[in-house]
């Protein structure tokens, strides 16, 4: 190989990497923690919360929803875009006494509505729509007859056949998929849609 070439080469490379070491650079940035981690459930509790989902709102509030362990009730929390809290844990469902909810899922409209599908032992699919912003944000708990704006309705087709896993989009409507069928047996995939108003 002539110096030429080998000059060549070498300017090549070099510009390559000047070009290229602040990429390098940020991909070893350390983590910046804007809000240390808190507990949001009741820490008295002791029933295990699980199934959290998170969404955020076109405001950048972020809004959680979960399941008590008793698997009875489904809390809903909202926290401003710097970690403060805006609606304090609200329980949203109350299946004590007829059945348990499961995997809850969420999605947030344009209109910063809440849209919410569920599983329940009772074998189907529910939904409802939250309204958030008709509390006045105070960090107290919210009244759940002032924010729901459609009531739990079941939206899966109501047979012998359980219906599990839910899953919600939105955009111009709601979409929501489930799967017919129990976990240990054949099932098939099921769509609706309904409009942005639920």
């Amino acid at each position: 190989m002539s110096f030429s070439k080998s000059l060549g080469l070498f300017a090549v490379l070099l510009s390559f990497l000047l070009l290229a070491s602040p990429l390098l650079a940020r991909a070893h940035e350390e983590l910046s923690v804007v809000k240390e981690p808190f507990i949001v459930s009741d820490p008295n509790n002791d029933l295990n919360e699980e199934r959290s989902v998170v969404a955020v709102d076109n405001n950048g509030n972020a809004h959680l929803i979960w399941i008590d362990g008793s698997g009875y009730s489904l809390f809903y929390a909202m926290f401003d875009p710097d970690g403060n809290q805006l609606i304090a844990p609200t329980e949203l469902l109350n299946g004590v006494g007829s059945y348990k909810y499961r995997k809850p899922k969420l999605a947030v409209d344009d209109s910063n509505c809440l849209h919410i599908v569920y599983h329940s032992e009772a074998a189907e699919v529910g939904y409802l729509k939250v309204d958030p912003y008709r509390d006045d944000l105070d960090g107290d708990e919210a009244d759940p007859a002032n924010i729901i704006v459609v009531e739990p309705t079941i939206v899966s087709v109501e047979d012998d056949v359980r219906s599990v896993s839910p899953a919600i989009a939105t955009g111009s409507a709601v979409h929501i998929v489930w799967r017919d069928g129990s976990y240990d047996e054949q099932g098939a995939i099921w769509y609706t849609k309904l409009d942005e108003d639920g």
